[in-house]
């Protein structure tokens, strides 16, 4: 799915969330695998697409964006809730294995009241 030094990132406010910043293929993997036996353990995770738009397109890299609605469900929930939500913008490559993210980017979403 992600290119061998590919780069993931939160962003809030516009502003890059301190330690969000992960870089390379198997730190993401490990980052994803600690979240799941930790923090995400006693939970479901999804994060739903929709709205998918190419911004740059051309034969070896592209640029999307998707809204993003991520939920949760435990154990003791009857139904899955809402934990966040945001933009998601991934950098395409493409590579002798098929197209792969080399940077993805999730703009979480924020009501400061303006």
């Amino acid at each position: 799915m992600f290119t061998f030094d590919a780069v993931m990132e939160r962003w809030r406010e516009g502003t890059l969330v301190e330690n969000s910043r992960t870089v390379g293929k198997e730190a993401i993997h490990q980052y994803a695998k600690r979240s799941h036996e930790g923090r995400l353990a006693d939970r479901q995770t999804r994060h739903h697409f929709s709205g998918l738009v190419f911004l740059e397109l051309t034969s070896q890299t592209a640029v999307t964006e998707n809204m993003a609605l991520i939920t949760h469900q435990t154990e003791e929930a009857q139904v899955a809730f809402i934990a966040s939500s945001g933009i998601y913008r991934n950098s395409w490559q493409k590579t002798p294995n098929g197209w792969r993210i080399s940077k993805r980017i999730l703009f979480t979403d924020s009501f400061n009241g303006n």
